[in-house]
């Protein structure tokens, strides 16, 4: 029973000796997400003067309310656009991906109706590809229908403006408009193809908030 009494009050003034210890300094602050944000949205831009149509998809974490960054993807495929100085393609497919990280700065996210100022910073990929040539071996041995025309990787960066109805606690309707920023565009047209104001409308979905 002493025993008993003797551990019990060894822990007790150990947690109270604990308690009052001063919090330890650090370097770096640790910083926790408030709570998450994932947007999915369908955005259009034009390459040139031909209007594309694609979806976005991004995941961010909030910081004190009003700050969030996270990681961001824009996906879109025509079949529209030929490129006259590339080898013609039968059943051409032009495929656009954006792989940005994204910083956003958020306006009253708790009124009624909100606002925020997103930026993306990353990279864009295309591929232009024709699709009637029968089944092939690619360079790395893998089966496709396809063949590769030309492909590009270039830099983008996207300031952009976003207003914000809150549906539920959870649930937010959202609509706005981005400008393009490419550099670094050599062989599927050139910077000003990828250049240009984009408009995007989606739902925006809170997680543990």
């Amino acid at each position: 029973m002493k025993t008993s009494l003797s551990i019990v009050a060894f822990l007790l003034l150990t947690f109270v000796l604990d308690a009052q210890q001063p919090q330890a300094k650090t370097l770096f602050r640790e910083m926790r997400s408030e709570y998450a944000i994932s947007d999915l949205s369908f955005y259009t831009f034009n390459y040139g003067n031909k209007p594309m149509t694609g979806a976005s998809v991004n995941v961010s974490g909030v910081f004190k309310n009003n700050f969030a960054t996270g990681l961001n993807i824009d996906i879109t495929q025509s079949k529209n656009i030929t490129f006259p100085n590339l080898n013609l393609a039968v059943t051409p497919r032009f495929t656009y991906y954006g792989f940005s990280g994204n910083v956003e700065y958020l306006i009253m996210p708790h009124k009624l109706i909100n606002f925020s100022i997103p930026l993306k910073v990353g990279m864009g990929y295309a591929t232009y590809n024709d699709y009637y040539y029968p089944e092939q071996f690619n360079y790395y041995g893998y089966s496709t229908t396809y063949r590769q025309i030309a492909d590009d990787a270039f830099f983008i960066v996207e300031p952009g403006l976003k207003v914000m109805v809150n549906l539920f606690k959870s649930i937010s309707l959202g609509a706005g408009a981005n400008y393009r920023f490419a550099l670094g565009v050599n062989t599927i047209g050139n910077n000003a193809n990828f250049s240009g104001l984009t408009f995007n409308t989606g739902l925006q979905f809170k997680i543990n908030e």
